[in-house]
Order: structure tokens, then C-alpha cells, then sequence
């Protein structure tokens, strides 16, 4: 299976929120991801939901670029070469892995570079807005 066939024709959705990433003294059950290890808690939640009372320190002003796409595990290299291409323009992520895809969380300031590299791979980059409910959609 070779990445790049992912990368044709498939969709990349940023964010509507804006994220912190936590280290923090537990998890938060409204989080987007709770990360546990037997060293440290962190947490990926939208900026105004931080937890100041358990945060350890909190890195502010992501975005999340998500790959709506089913990525099999299978699969060898797909983040790679996102965080490769996405290097090539000096732009650093935090990644996490679902079970069936894959976000990177990206600097706010490099959003129009990210997308315009994924662009270049092939990916067609959409915005996520919000609906009058709450809910995401698509614009």
C-alpha cells in the first residue's frame, strides 16, 4: 500500500477551535485526547475549556488537521510523509493516531502553509466551521 494513493483525492478538515495541549495533573473527560503514560497526563482541549487548576503547563494556538479518511493499519509511512512534508516548510505538529485516522495539531500561524503543502500532495483542505446549534459542518 503506498501513502501517497491516500493522499489523491483525499480530504483534510481544519478546525473550526483552537487548541491547547496540557501537561497536566489528570485527564479531562471533555478533552479531544487524554494521553496517559507512566510519566505525564496530556491533554488536547479546545483553548477556553483548560483546566488552570490541573494544568502543569499548557502550549496554546493549535490547530487540528484532521485526515477524513479510513487509514488501514496495513498502512506503512502515511504520517511520515505528512510530517515529512510538512517539515520541508519548517512547520512542526503534534500528531495523534484514531483508530481509523489520523490528526495533526499545527501552530495557527503555519495553517495556510500546511494546508497548501497537503494541497500539493493532493489532499483537498477544507474549514470546518460551526452550525447555529454547536455542531461542525463542513464550509
Amino acid at each position: 500500500m503506498d501513502p501517497s494513493d491516500f493522499f489523491e483525492g483525499g480530504t483534510v478538515i481544519v478546525s473550526a477551535a483552537t487548541y491547547a495541549v496540557v501537561k497536566a495533573e489528570r485527564g479531562d473527560p471533555d478533552a479531544f485526547a487524554t494521553i496517559r503514560d507512566e510519566n505525564e497526563t496530556t491533554v488536547v482541549v479546545e483553548e477556553e475549556r483548560v483546566d488552570e487548576a490541573s494544568a502543569v503547563e499548557v502550549e496554546r494556538g493549535w490547530k487540528r488537521l484532521t485526515f477524513e479518511m479510513v487509514l488501514p493499519f496495513e498502512l506503512v509511512g502515511f504520517l511520515a510523509q505528512v510530517a515529512g512534508a510538512l517539515a520541508e516548510e519548517d512547520i512542526s505538529i503534534f500528531a495523534l493516531s484514531a483508530y481509523s485516522t489520523d490528526h495533526v495539531l499545527v501552530r495557527e500561524d503555519d495553517v495556510a502553509a500546511a494546508a497548501a503543502k497537503l494541497e500539493s500532495l493532493g489532499c483537498t483542505v477544507e474549514r470546518a466551521g460551526t452550525t447555529d446549534d454547536g455542531n461542525y459542518c463542513r464550509n
